[in-house]
């Protein structure tokens, strides 16, 4: 119903559009505030309601169209602050709110979108500083704060937001130096204009100032004192520091040795995880496994810690045990690897009887399983399949652009798709399909 002469209110029957997976009433004359009915129609994907006369805030109820992916409320009428609970749209994409009357501070929460492709706040009168965190907008491709009220520095953090193809922060309070971003040496001076405090070796900005040689000395008195005291509390500390930092590191980070006849690849305690899933799946009994595959079996083991795991135990190759030298380097890395839809690798054993994977414990299981189960299926409605779809291609763009070198999985199926109790997506056996590739 876009682009149409419409007049008068949205009407709050449209909450009862239960179903109602895309609302567009922009580019009309609607008036008023939005009604809050509209949180009923909960399986929405996109709801436009851009350039009308729309007043008042942002319905508090509206907090459960969680499922949104594309929300416009630009060039409206809209006041009061931007409301947190948006930042709980995880699979939000877009997010347009400019050309409002909205105030307050920028929402701390907007930052833990991490699908957000485009944010614009543009044209509003949101104050304060531009947070650090605001880095953690993962995959955010255009950000445009401009006209607005922030003042402050521009974070240094934005230098590091590689995804990163556009940025406007012209028209507000903001000083400084401006951070070494690509994108702002490329067009200075639409990009950072009407901010006076601002400085740089950029076109349309003064040099940032040297500290006086009286500034120079106050700051190295201060550093000299500081050093001084940090000095005093890091010879009180210097044995926790010794021996702690040892423990943490050996916790952080993958190890691999040899023990006998065993090698381990683990950001766990190897020696003491190998043993425990002996002892926790007695020995790899039937009653402890959970699932079969073309790899290999699947057992599910808690440790005396209570940390459940999933154990795959893998089938051996025809050459016998796995001492290809690149798979035990590839294994180290993808230990260290944190995605939200990528499962989680603990490590890996292996041993002339037996070689066998650890991973998180995902609690529903493989989306095969599930589709195979008419009780399951049936819940499995579209939002969720289309959710679970968007998870997968996030976590293959992840493997496949983010990670050096690039690792394809060469078998994606729904066997290797796991659920956990709120259908957040995990991609498994990367690295087990590429092994009996080469292999």
């Amino acid at each position: 119903m876009a682009r149409n002469n419409i007049g008068g209110r949205i009407p709050a029957e449209l909450g009862n559009l239960i179903k109602l997976q895309q609302l567009s009433l922009s580019s009309n004359h609607l008036a008023g505030e939005i009604p809050k009915q509209l949180h009923r129609s909960s399986y929405l994907l996109r709801l436009t309601l851009n350039d009308n006369q729309l007043s008042g805030a942002i319905p508090m109820e509206l907090n459960s169209l969680s499922g949104l992916s594309y929300f416009d409320l630009s060039s409206n009428r809209l006041s009061g602050n931007i409301p947190d609970w948006l930042g709980r749209f995880s699979d939000l994409n877009f997010l347009y709110l400019s050309k409002n009357q909205f105030s307050g501070r920028f929402p701390l929460l907007l930052t833990k979108l991490f699908q957000l492709n485009v944010l614009d706040l543009s044209y509003n009168s949101i104050e304060g500083e531009i947070p650090t965190q605001i880095n953690g907008l993962e995959s955010l491709q255009m950000l445009n704060l401009s006209h607005n009220n922030l003042s402050g520095s521009i974070p240094s953090e934005l230098a590091g937001m590689l995804t990163l193809r556009y940025i406007d922060v012209s028209y507000n309070d903001l000083e400084g130096p401006v951070p070494g971003l690509k994108l702002f040496w490329e067009s200075p001076e639409q990009t950072l204009e009407g901010n006076k405090g601002l400085c740089g070796n950029l076109t349309g900005l003064s040099p940032c100032k040297s500290p006086s040689k009286a500034s120079r000395r106050n700051l190295l008195y201060i550093i000299l004192f500081t050093s001084l005291g940090i000095l005093a509390v890091a010879v009180v500390c210097i044995g926790y520091f010794l021996f702690g930092a040892r423990k943490s590191k050996s916790e952080r980070n993958p190890t691999s040795r040899h023990c006998g006849d065993l090698f381990i690849v683990s950001s766990l305690d190897g020696k003491m995880m190998h043993d425990e899933i002996l002892e926790a799946t007695q020995n790899f009994g039937d009653n402890f496994c959970i699932g079969k595959g073309r790899f290999g079996t699947v057992y599910k083991a808690q440790l005396s810690s209570g940390m459940v795991v999933a154990v795959k135990k893998l089938q051996h190759l025809s050459n016998g045990i796995i001492d290809n030298k690149g798979f035990f380097n590839e294994i180290r890395a993808l230990t260290e690897i944190r995605h939200r839809n990528i499962v989680k690798l603990y490590g890996y054993c292996s041993h002339p009887r037996y070689s066998f994977l650890v991973y998180e414990y995902v609690e529903m299981g493989s989306l095969a399983s599930v589709l195979s189960t008419a009780g399951k299926a049936c819940e499995l409605d579209w939002v969720k399949r289309v959710k679970i779809m968007k998870s997968v291609a996030y976590a293959l763009s992840y493997m496949h652009h983010d990670c050096m070198p690039p690792i394809v999985h060469r078998d994606i199926s729904s066997g290797n798709i796991l659920l956990d109790s709120d259908y957040e997506v995990r991609v498994s056996d990367f690295f087990i399909q590429n092994q009996y590739v080469h292999q």
